[in-house]
């Protein structure tokens, strides 16, 4: 009963006030015609949204309705100075910076006209934070001819620059999609609004796992006050919220006042927020995204020799306590550029509420606040300094890793993009590959992007190779400094970013010497001819090679003669002679194979295509004896497994065992191609000058990027969170292999090398196509096993996330 007590209420007021928030509010349902009217008058692919040049509307406040207007420039009209041709002070910012619940002649920066007796152009227009301010600067900059640049924003800006989707930290805005800024690593990246294009409103569900990834808001605060079956848990677990809430809306309803009901209630909300907007600036991981963001805003000023100043305007919970918790952050801030801090100034006045115009969404700066606005501003502006020019650091250059497509290119709308290329595809390539039907166009973080905007958290990681994810600052800035050098030396001289690799990579692993190639299958060609050459140079005629009836090693002849598969070398034959090939894991069958004729035993330490198989402990310390015995070589191939997949740099480090030489590749430059083959000092005289070669072999920029993979795993410490999600993720897995009402019949694996074994009842294509459906990649190996190598740098989120939705799956196959 009270089950059906608390649904009906939710019920009853979720309607009219959509800060009760339920699961119908996790993917809402667009209206063609709201989307329409919103497409008409609001929506912007840079900025997410802004007013449009030209419109016109009205807003209702307590003491009447107000009026405003937006000038063919798309500035808010400034009445008696906005027909000058010039304006010496541009204003940028939110809505207190437009001066929402006034008429244009009440706004401060029409009233800082008057002060001033010069035009003031107000592009405030429709920005919600710091970030879609600074982002229209940057574009009217080129044809801006303001001296002095005045960016105004609330103090909760703080919060509002880290929302991808405002629905996720005010509720109910669920047009109101936006770019957003991460800093990470000294830098800051860009991601664009997932909205495009006014279709992708009708079509945002693929783009949710990618927002509730990059908008913190998403698990902080909108799963928090989410109410979902059974909602009398919920309503009790976030009682202080939800039970005042619903207490003011039915006493309103009741009392035939419901506009003062929703006031009370509205004000609960308001409350909460700045109270974790007063959190956030105690946070040092915020408060350093809005640091770089007014370093950003004074830089880009002072490049282009114009004058910036920063302005804080109050809202009301802001001036209830000394200090408030903005005000020591913006103190500091007054280092970088001038800051004019109007919540000392507020709340000195004998009147704080009147300050304050209010309608039904809150209060805005009255006429008289706009006033004592633009009189500080002004006061202060004779006290203001000229802005040191500083060029434009290295560290807040705009790594824009989500550079959008243009929606035009191609014969016209994205889908037909892919139409057209899919079969541009079929027509120009060869058939090697059955890829799933997406053209990728960029990548972020761990999220892969189509050219239709679609979003797809990849749990391949690029079959392994995108071992950082997609875009990271730190590769992305190697690589860049390194190709405005140099992009490829031969191999006749030296270059110093692989010599530098060389050295790094041989003070983290057992080996003396490295060699540099383009691939894996490179490498194990390159350890098969080391193998055979190192006899040969010691006089002795050893030529067999043994490896494994499920390895792979490649598809290139020499790795193909490794390679067990026989599905492999079809109709490929002969392949090269002296390769036995014994069943993995089982010590007897190589002890009954090797000799004195052997030259060496190649194994994978997993079987990663065979269906994640690993190699026993007590099987790799018996390779090393065997081969220790009949004085043949050992060796790894860790294309897959190396460079942290399972935790250590080597996946050979968890048994203990040192092989003589060793082959990687894969992650180890984070997508651009290069391989590596390592080997003890006494292997060096076996590959002398000109017995190999790889012409594209430690390319300079490949090099750099390897180096740079070298140093994220240490600065953001890759094992450990290797360790920590792949102990979650093999947790997941077994729970989902011990459900026996799901078509799975095993779990196995290390690190963020793990599989899933797939039951005879289920077709595997079919199963990653509706993966793809919700948004997650994954692939197949083994004709039935799923293979998950998602980037090394996965949160623990978006493993969540991405098992959640693999769970969901499978449970329709029961």
């Amino acid at each position: 009963m009270a089950e059906l007590a608390a649904w009906a209420l939710i019920g009853w007021h979720r309607r009219s006030f959509p800060w009760l928030i339920t699961c119908a509010d996790l993917a809402p349902v667009l209206s063609p015609a709201t989307v329409n009217a919103h497409a008409d008058r609001s929506f912007d692919r840079e900025l997410g949204w802004c007013r449009r040049p030209g419109e016109t509307a009205n807003e209702v406040t307590d003491d009447g309705v107000t009026s405003y207007s937006v000038d063919d420039a798309g500035r808010r009209t400034n009445p008696g100075y906005g027909e000058e041709p010039s304006a010496p002070i541009a204003c940028f910012g939110d809505s207190f910076t437009f001066c929402r619940l006034v008429n244009d002649h009440q706004t401060w920066p029409h009233h800082l006209s008057r002060l001033t007796g010069a035009n003031v152009a107000n592009y405030g227009v429709g920005n919600y934070g710091l970030d879609q301010a600074l982002l229209r600067l940057e574009r009217e900059l080129p044809h801006l001819d303001a001296d002095l640049v005045v960016m105004g924003v609330v103090p909760e800006t703080i919060a509002r620059i880290q929302s991808a989707w405002k629905h996720y930290f005010e509720y109910g805005n669920t047009l109101a999609f936006k770019p957003r800024f991460q800093h990470l690593n000294g830098r800051l990246i860009l991601h664009p609004s997932v909205i495009q294009r006014a279709e992708d409103y009708l079509d945002y569900r693929p783009r949710l796992p990618h927002l509730q990834v990059i908008d913190p808001f998403y698990r902080r605060k909108f799963r928090r006050d989410l109410l979902a079956f059974p909602h009398v848990v919920h309503l009790l677990t976030r009682a202080r919220r939800h039970i005042p809430i619903l207490f003011h809306l039915t006493v309103g309803r009741l009392r035939r006042q419901p506009d003062h009901g929703f006031r009370r209630a509205f004000a609960i909300v308001v409350r909460e927020n700045h109270t974790l907007t007063s959190r956030l600036y105690s946070e040092e991981h915020s408060t350093a995204l809005l640091e770089a963001l007014i370093g950003r805003f004074a830089r880009t000023c002072a490049a282009a020799s114009k004058q910036a100043a920063l302005v804080i305007v109050p809202q009301p919970a802001d001036l209830d306590r000394v200090p408030a918790a903005h005000e020591p952050f913006y103190s500091a801030m007054g280092a970088v550029l001038p800051v004019i801090d109007l919540t000392p100034t507020f709340r000195a006045e004998p009147d704080p509420a009147g300050l304050y115009a209010r309608g039904k969404l809150g209060p805005h700066p009255s006429d008289r606040a706009n006033q004592l606005i633009a009189a500080t501003i002004a006061e202060r502006l004779s006290m203001i300094g000229p802005i040191t020019g500083v060029p434009m650091s290295h560290n807040d250059i705009q790594v824009n890793t989500d550079a959008v497509c243009d929606p035009t290119a191609g014969t016209g709308h994205p889908d037909e993009q892919t139409t057209r290329l899919l079969a541009a595809a079929a027509r120009t390539t060869f058939s090697t590959y059955k890829p799933a039907p997406l053209i990728i166009e960029r990548g972020s973080g761990r999220h892969l992007i189509t050219v239709d905007g679609k979003h797809y958290l990849d749990f391949t990681a690029g079959n392994a190779v995108s071992c950082l994810g997609y875009a990271h600052p730190n590769i992305t800035a190697a690589i860049a400094e390194q190709a405005a050098r140099i992009v490829h030396t031969s191999n006749l001289v030296h270059n110093r970013q692989a010599i530098l690799l060389a050295e790094q990579l041989c003070q983290r692993t057992p080996f003396d010497r490295v060699f540099f190639c383009n691939s894996g299958s490179e490498a194990n060609e390159c350890l098969l001819k080391l193998a055979r050459r190192h006899f040969h140079e010691q006089g002795q005629d050893r030529t067999q090679i043994i490896s494994t009836t499920t390895g792979f090693h490649g598809r290139t002849y020499g790795a193909l003669t490794l390679t067990g598969h026989t599905k492999h070398k079809i109709g490929t034959g002969p392949l090269l002679a002296g390769v036995t090939h014994v069943p993995f894991n089982s010590l007897d069958a190589v002890a009954a194979t090797i000799s004195t004729d052997t030259a060496a035993v190649i194994v994978e330490t997993i079987q990663a295509e065979a269906g994640v198989i690993p190699a026993d402990d007590s099987y790799l310390r018996g390779l090393r004896e065997l081969c220790d015995d009949y004085g043949a070589l050992l060796m790894f191939d860790e294309v897959q497994t190396g460079i942290c997949r399972t935790g250590p740099f080597l996946s050979s480090e968890h048994s203990a065992v040192i092989p003589d030489a060793c082959s990687l590749a894969k992650g180890i430059a984070a997508g651009l191609p290069m391989g590596a083959v390592f080997a003890r000092e006494t292997l060096a005289g076996a590959l002398p000058a000109g017995s190999h070669a790889s012409t594209f072999g430690g390319n300079p920029v490949a090099a750099a990027a390897a180096r740079a993979v070298l140093e994220v795993i240490d600065t953001e410490d890759i094992p450990a969170n290797v360790e920590r999600i792949g102990h979650t993720l093999a947790s997941r897995l077994r729970e989902l292999a011990d459900d026996d009402t799901l078509p799975v019949t095993a779990a196995r694996g290390t690190g963020l090398l793990q599989g899933l074994e797939l039951s005879a009842a289920i077709d595997p294509q079919h199963l990653l196509a509706q993966l793809r459906e919700q948004g997650l990649l994954l692939s197949v190996v083994a004709e039935r096993v799923l293979r998950f190598t998602p980037p090394l740098n996965l949160t623990a989120d978006e493993l969540e996330w991405g098992l959640d939705s693999l769970q969901s799956v499978l449970r329709r196959h029961r």
